[in-house]
């Protein structure tokens, strides 16, 4: 399971240099000055400690996110927060959205269904296609999210070692 919390310190660095590619146009994948994923730097420690998995099934992905008991009312606040944001979308309001949230729009727009379920410990987020095309970019959305992740552990190993 991944630990947000030893990529925040480099998300943060990360804003606006990250680039992006074919999938996400020129933003950057991950950028907490989006309108939609900065409601979770807004609830203390919720990033350091949030654990997230991504897995592929056969028509989508599934996505699993995971908080400490003690945060999971502020995880609940920050989704809240999240989704009257995508309300706000909906009726036509202009909001700055990183690369990931951007793909995810698109995808949900091309006709991706979306299936979300409460947990415990967090949620499960299941994103599926009924036709090859919207699956293949489900599934290379799904990559290049695991490539950043990668490269943003990667940038936090180097910075640590250098400390």
């Amino acid at each position: 399971m991944r630990n947000f919390g030893k990529v925040t310190s480099v998300l943060m660095a990360m804003i606006f240099i990250l680039a992006g590619g074919a999938i996400g146009g020129d933003k950057p994948w991950f950028d907490m000055g989006c309108d939609l994923c900065k409601v979770f730097l807004e609830e203390s420690k919720l990033m350091e400690t949030m654990g997230w998995e991504q897995y592929e099934i056969s028509n989508g992905i599934v996505q699993i996110s995971t908080v400490e008991a003690s945060l999971l009312p502020a995880y609940r606040t920050a989704h809240g927060k999240m989704m009257a944001g995508l309300d706000r979308l909906e009726k036509g309001d202009s909001l700055y959205l990183c690369g990931y949230c951007t793909t995810f729009g698109k995808l949900t727009e091309a006709g991706a269904k979306i299936e979300y379920i409460e947990t415990k410990t967090g949620d499960v987020l299941i994103l599926t296609g009924d036709k090859p095309e919207l699956i293949a970019d489900i599934k290379a959305m799904a990559q290049r999210t695991e490539e950043e992740m990668k490269k943003m552990e990667a940038m936090e190993k180097k910075e640590h070692k250098h400390e």
